[in-house]
């Protein structure tokens, strides 16, 4: 990512060696070469039941994990990343979740000059946060938001934290050209 914030990536970390004919049609051929899935990548199903409690603070704190500010997209332990993935999110296109299957998938729409303050803060802080876990590897926790503004579900806020780590295993574009990663639930 050159080292800049904001900088446009095109990355993806889900291919292990070039197979000549490893028929995984989710895998595009590249230069007529397919590519298998790196096993290590591969996402899995829970192994840890989830328990939901009243608030996205509460839910951090129960794994000492802390939020920058109020209603920051993620918040930060000593050895890790918290995303927050609100899966009810009234857009299911560019918010999709799989708890069974251990995917989540979201797109930050680009950012206008006329965003408020504290959303520029908000998506600069995700970008950053993004490129860090995907070019360290860093195993990152999940935490599953209901009830939050833009949920179908009302009647207040109750998150849980996935039990598992997560994995950023492909991220690309910018702050200003919008972006969009993929998560996968690892062990």
């Amino acid at each position: 990512l050159d080292g800049a914030p904001g900088v446009a990536a095109t990355l993806t970390r889900s291919c292990g060696a070039a197979i000549p004919s490893c028929g995984d049609a989710s895998h595009p051929p590249s230069n007529g070469v397919q590519h298998r899935p790196d096993p290590r990548r591969a996402p899995i199903r829970p192994t840890k039941r989830l328990t939901y409690i009243a608030g996205i603070r509460a839910a951090m704190e129960s794994i000492n994990a802390t939020l920058r500010e109020p209603h920051s997209w993620l918040g930060r332990t000593e050895e890790s990343i918290v995303f927050i993935a609100e899966i009810d999110h009234v857009d299911k296109i560019n918010n999709r979740y799989s708890h069974h299957d251990g995917i989540y998938h979201r797109l930050v729409a680009p950012l206008p000059a006329t965003a408020a303050a504290q959303t520029t803060r908000h998506t600069n802080e995700l970008f950053e946060a993004v490129s860090q876990a995907f070019n360290d590897g860093i195993k990152c926790n999940l935490l599953l938001v209901r009830g939050a503004k833009n949920s179908v579900a009302k009647g207040g806020v109750r998150a849980a934290v996935d039990g598992d780590h997560w994995l950023v295993d492909q991220f690309i574009g910018s702050v200003a050209e919008g972006f969009e990663f993929n998560m996968l639930r690892v062990q």
